[in-house]
């Protein structure tokens, strides 16, 4: 759905983003592209809010060759249309009524795949001043880039800020919490939950940075206890589920 439309209908009913229930104890300065990340459907009974950077695309994918068909991922790598055809934000009664869930990743190879993902994108280096000063156009290393995040940078963009932060009622609100290290399971398990079968995940190369398989050499011990420190809301909550 387009997006302008979701607002204005937003604007309406309860006066504009901030006053929606769901969203009206997020961040200010993050709500409106929190609000984009909602796929609900009435048909199918389901809310999904999506997270960046916690195979959102992958997820997004799979339940549009559900309810698409599969010619409408066919080329849609990136999951870019499949997010826009499927986004509907919820009234607080739909999300209550419906099956609700999210996806969340380990912070860890989360933050790392956003640093090898937008910290190497030129509009992202230049927004948020990520590049090498002693190498303009190059990134900044990864113990750098996440002692910026200390240095006030964590909560400034959805694609590294905490999981639980934008997230509606910190995570807690839903019916169901998957995680990215066992979606082979877990998302089957959320689309017979929806549909009544089970359905391998609709992965695409395009959108794995390789960050789980290169943490352990790309992670010191001291970004670690950092990085357990800046996430440490993510890791109890996850440490729950």
């Amino acid at each position: 759905m387009d997006y302008h439309l979701i607002k204005l209908g937003v604007l309406l009913r309860y006066g504009g983003l901030a006053r929606h229930p769901l969203l009206r104890g997020l961040p200010d300065h993050l709500r409106d592209n929190i609000a984009k990340r909602f796929i609900f459907s009435p048909k199918h009974g389901f809310t999904y809010q999506r997270v960046p950077k916690a195979a959102n695309s992958t997820i997004a994918r799979t339940l549009a060759a559900h309810i698409l068909g599969n010619e409408a991922i066919r080329r849609d790598g990136h999951g870019a249309r499949a997010k826009g055809r499927l986004r509907r934000l919820p009234s607080p009664e739909q999300f209550a009524d419906s099956f609700s869930f999210t996806f969340v990743r380990d912070p860890a190879t989360r933050v790392l795949s956003a640093w090898r993902d937008k910290g190497h994108n030129t509009k992202y280096m230049r927004r948020y001043g990520l590049e090498d000063p002693k190498a303009p156009g190059r990134p900044i290393a990864f113990s750098d880039f996440l002692r910026r995040l200390d240095a006030g940078l964590l909560d400034k963009d959805l694609h590294w800020c905490p999981q639980t932060l934008m997230l509606v009622d910190g995570g807690r609100a839903f019916d169901f919490v998957g995680r990215v290290e066992r979606i082979e399971t877990d998302l089957p398990h959320v689309m017979e939950r929806i549909f009544g079968s089970a359905a391998a995940p609709a992965t695409s190369p395009v959108d794995r940075t390789g960050a789980s398989a290169r943490a352990a050499q790309d992670i010191s011990a001291d970004d670690m206890r950092l990085i357990r420190r800046l996430y440490a809301e993510d890791y109890a909550f996850i440490a729950e589920l």
